[in-house]
């Protein structure tokens, strides 16, 4: 229920902000894990 928006749980921050791909990436492995 965590991956609904694909970003962890920051899904909005990620799209309006956007300001490094790398964190969320980071954020996505650490689910992913």
């Amino acid at each position: 229920m965590r991956q609904r928006g694909g970003g962890g749980g920051v899904p909005l921050r990620r799209d309006k902000s956007g300001p490094g791909p790398l964190r969320a990436a980071a954020l996505l492995s650490a689910v992913a894990r």
